[in-house]
């Protein structure tokens, strides 16, 4: 009964009722003081004795809260694909990490691989314990810096190019169709991004094109033309798109060398898609939203809950509660 997705669905409704409401995190982005904003969590349910006592502890409270959602999330998942898909995130986060020899407490403790052999597949040469991704992408770096210095930003997107990948091809084995348009649109807006990126930072365009990835909707011809038109005329090119108003968004972005706020829209499409079928008790489509949605939640606290310690002005959160879901 316990792997079923009946039995699984049956008690994310239960924690989905205990998710945060909108209501709620305003409550803590208008209280006074940082200690007051945490009452107010102790209050909803939360755990707050690591910074109860500590109000510098936040990335701890955090960390602690996003280690119990994945136990939920792996105890709960009968589609090993899918767990398999969700976990890959956090061990390319470790990846980076112990590729740039970063300290040990931004690890997560949980993925697909130990972090053990994380750091054995690195230290100690022995990357058969790493996915074949991964080790073509290590290979990668690893020339590239017999020549170069490999700076931070070249190891985030080479890394990043092999998990989009590497998600691409693991999207072939999973059967919703609401979660394979998720990751599939995430693919489309992280080579959006890119190439928007590269045009306001003024980065060479080689490295756009480099990093790529397949496995979207959109083509590369098509995306590359955020760098190659003027803004004015580019967004004209995805009017047959799920993105047009984004790319519109976009192309005003770009004029004013900002994109703010077309990430936040395009973060923000994605959680509306997460929950297409999230009442669907005969699908993984409820857990997966419920996973997405703490997630959501967790960063949303972790943002309030800093802009009281630096003492900021409700007003200057509040445009980025616009997706969160009540």
């Amino acid at each position: 009964m316990k792997g079923s997705v009946i039995y699984a669905n049956s008690i994310i409704a239960c924690k989905e009722g205990k998710l945060l409401r909108l209501q709620q995190v305003k409550r803590m982005l208008s209280a006074p003081t940082l200690i007051e904003a945490i009452k107010i969590l102790y209050e909803c349910g939360y755990d707050v004795g690591l910074i109860q006592n500590n109000p510098e502890s936040i990335d701890s409270l955090i960390a602690n809260e996003h280690e119990k959602t994945i136990k939920v999330f792996s105890g709960l998942c009968a589609d090993s694909s899918l767990l398999r898909l969700v976990l890959l995130r956090y061990d390319y986060h470790n990846l980076k990490s112990v590729y740039k020899d970063s300290d040990d407490t931004l690890l997560y403790p949980f993925g697909n691989i130990a972090v053990k052999d994380m750091k054995a597949a690195l230290t100690e040469k022995q990357r058969y314990l790493l996915t074949a991704h991964m080790q073509t992408a290590l290979h990668e770096l690893d020339t590239f810096a017999k020549e170069n210095k490999v700076t931070s930003a070249e190891i985030e997107l080479k890394l990043d190019k092999a998990m989009y990948s590497e998600f691409s091809e693991l999207l072939k084995k999973i059967k919703s169709k609401t979660i394979k348009a998720y990751f599939t649109a995430e693919i489309d807006i992280q080579n959006i991004l890119s190439f928007a990126r590269t045009r306001v930072m003024d980065l060479p365009t080689r490295l756009a094109h480099d990093y790529f990835v397949a496995g979207g909707t959109l083509k590369k011809e098509l995306v590359e033309t955020i760098i190659t038109l003027p803004p004015q005329k580019f967004s004209e090119k995805f009017i047959n798109t799920p993105y047009y108003k984004f790319m519109q968004d976009l192309s005003s972005g770009i004029k004013n060398n900002s994109l703010a706020d077309c990430e936040h829209n395009m973060w923000g499409y994605l959680l509306e898609l997460s929950a297409k079928e999230k009442n669907n008790a005969f699908k993984l489509d409820p857990l997966f939203n419920w996973y997405i949605r703490k997630k959501e939640e967790l960063k949303t606290i972790k943002l309030v809950l800093i802009s009281k310690k630096l003492g900021l002005a409700p007003g200057v959160i509040e445009p980025k509660l616009k997706y969160y879901k009540t």
